[in-house]
């Protein structure tokens, strides 16, 4: 338990910090209308935010039901909770916030502009880390 415990944080920290840096850090991307910088944040918010899937297969090995003396199950709330979050991040990531970057660094290069692309960008981006930041304090306290 504890070596899956210990693998699920460090994959946490090296695949799912990249996804919530990678979208804030891009906003200053988008600020100066730097294509190559947007392009490469779109790239890394996609592998990362498909990268995390390792994280989530982690801490679906932890949960086990009760027999197992895990201590940890599908029916405890904070589970299903932080896996509809997951899930909600994940589609966020891979489906709003690594394409809007790379819709920003194609108009970028195309001199079109940008600016419908700043909110969805920041809001998009902003969520993710929110909805991350609920799992974390649903992990911590297990409500």
């Amino acid at each position: 338990m504890r070596v899956l415990l210990t693998l699920h944080i460090v994959a946490a920290i090296f695949l799912v910090g990249p996804v919530i840096a990678s979208g804030m850090t891009g906003l200053r991307a988008l600020r100066m209308g730097d294509a190559a910088g947007a392009r490469f944040i779109a790239r890394m918010t996609t592998v990362y935010g498909w990268s995390s899937l390792l994280v989530a297969l982690l801490g679906a090995a932890m949960v086990q039901g009760r027999e197992h003396a895990w201590h940890f199950s599908y029916a405890d709330n904070w589970i299903r909770a932080s896996v509809v979050l997951y899930l909600v991040a994940l589609v966020l990531s891979v489906g709003v916030v690594g394409p809007t970057f790379s819709e920003a660094a194609r108009r970028i290069d195309a001199d079109e502009a940008i600016s419908g692309l700043r909110p969805r960008a920041a809001i998009s981006a902003g969520s993710v880390g929110l909805l991350y930041l609920a799992i974390i304090v649903l992990m911590v306290f297990r409500p």
